[in-house]
């Protein structure tokens, strides 16, 4: 694991944390010590056999985002082809802007959705760590060669 990186495993998600200063300390999911510049959580939405679109799943995460707090802003909200997309909303946060991203592709064999969940804690944080999470989304792979990615612009906007 490169410097300032740290994973974690949560029995349904799987967590990776990156700090400059290299001072996380995880215990079973929850951060105990230091405070990381990025935060992804791989996890997964629905069940075996789950039926919902990526249409509809998407305006759910959408709405359930804008619902979550009076200054949440859903600023970004795609469907892309072969069952994926993403939704990118922002919030103000300690005097700058948070923004949340989540990413999902269905899995084709048993119905319920891959997620990628990315929280940006500043403008900062978004324009050094975006890229990064943008490579991993683009380069997202399941089970037995599966790809599960999707290109997300490269600023992407309402």
């Amino acid at each position: 694991m490169p410097a300032g990186w740290s994973t974690s495993e949560t029995g349904t998600s799987t967590l990776l944390m990156f700090s400059e200063e290299g001072d996380l300390v995880v215990d079973f999911g929850e951060i105990v010590e230091g405070e990381p510049e990025i935060f992804v959580r791989l996890t997964s939405i629905g069940y075996e056999g789950d039926t919902e679109t990526i249409e509809a799943t998407v305006s759910t995460v959408a709405s359930g985002m804008e619902a979550s707090g009076p200054d949440v802003t859903v600023i970004a909200s795609e469907v892309a082809p072969d069952d994926r997309g993403f939704v990118l909303a922002e919030l103000p946060w300690k005097g700058d802007t948070r923004r949340v991203l989540i990413v999902l592709s269905k899995n084709p064999e048993l119905g319920w959705f891959h997620a990628i969940q990315a929280i940006f804690d500043s403008t900062a944080q978004w324009d050094a760590y975006y890229p990064i999470v943008r490579a991993m989304v683009s380069s997202w792979y399941g089970l037995y060669d599966n790809h599960l990615g999707l290109e997300l612009p490269a600023e992407p906007r309402g």
